[in-house]
C-alpha cells in the first residue's frame, strides 16, 4: 500500500490532495502498514475526518498524536501536520500547492516527497 493510495476516494479533490500529502509525510521512516493505520485513524477519529480544517481545529495536538502514535517520529510529525495545515489554510485557500518549490517550503516535506 503506497501513500498515494490512502486518500478517501469520495472526498473532494482538495481533501484528497491533502490526505495524500499527510500520508507522504507520515510514511517517512515508517512501514506502509503503519502509515495506512495512522491515516485510517486520522480519517475516522478526528472530528470532520482528515481535512485541513480538522487538523487546524485540534488545539494541543494530542488527538493527532494519539492517532499516529505508531508512526516513526510521531511527536515531530504531529507538529509538522499542524503547521502545514495552518499554512495551507492561510496561504493556499486550504489546498496543496502545485509546485515542488512551494511544497518543499512546508514543514516536514522535502524534495523526495514533493
Amino acid at each position: 500500500i503506497g501513500a498515494a493510495c490512502l486518500y478517501d476516494r469520495n472526498a473532494p479533490a482538495k481533501t484528497q490532495r491533502f490526505q495524500v500529502l499527510v500520508a507522504l509525510l507520515l510514511s517517512s521512516q515508517t512501514k506502509d502498514a503503519v502509515t495506512a493505520e495512522a491515516v485510517h485513524n486520522l480519517r475516522n477519529d478526528l472530528e470532520g475526518g482528515l481535512t485541513v480544517d480538522s487538523i487546524c481545529n485540534v488545539k494541543d495536538g494530542q488527538n493527532i498524536n494519539v492517532c499516529i502514535r505508531k508512526v516513526g517520529f510521531h511527536n515531530r510529525k504531529t507538529e509538522y501536520l499542524q503547521k502545514t495545515a495552518n499554512i495551507l489554510r492561510n496561504e493556499y485557500n486550504g489546498d496543496v500547492p502545485n509546485t515542488i518549490a512551494a511544497l518543499c517550503q512546508l514543514p516536514g516535506i522535502g524534495p523526495k516527497m514533493a
